[in-house]
């Protein structure tokens, strides 16, 4: 409809939105939420305080005694270091083994 103010027509729901959203209502409800969060982490706090110093004993730990691995890393890594020490070894026959077919030729 060419005569139709679009405007016009969306004045009342922008408005209320602006009311809502924008307005003192819309501002305490949004200042609740924010006391809800600070609520939610101020509970938080004791727990994220409680892990905050095992890591720092952890940490403390560490630089004291140095690194300490389990058994199951440990073993991981030998095995990563024993296949890369078996392709290592492999080269280094062919190329003795090239290097002696050449010198006998």
């Amino acid at each position: 409809d060419p005569q139709l103010n679009m405007w016009t027509t969306a004045a009342p729901v922008v408005e209320d939105w602006i009311a809502r959203n924008l307005g003192p209502i819309g501002r305490i409800q949004e200042a609740g939420g924010a006391i809800g969060e600070v609520g939610s982490f101020l509970a938080d706090v004791p727990d994220l305080l409680g892990r905050a110093g095992r890591v720092v004993t952890q940490l403390d730990e560490a630089t004291r005694d140095g690194l300490s691995l389990s058994p199951k890393t440990l073993e991981g890594i030998g095995q990563a270091e024993a296949r890369r020490a078996f392709w290592g070894n492999a080269a280094l026959w062919v190329i003795a083994l090239s290097l002696l077919v050449i010198a006998l030729r």
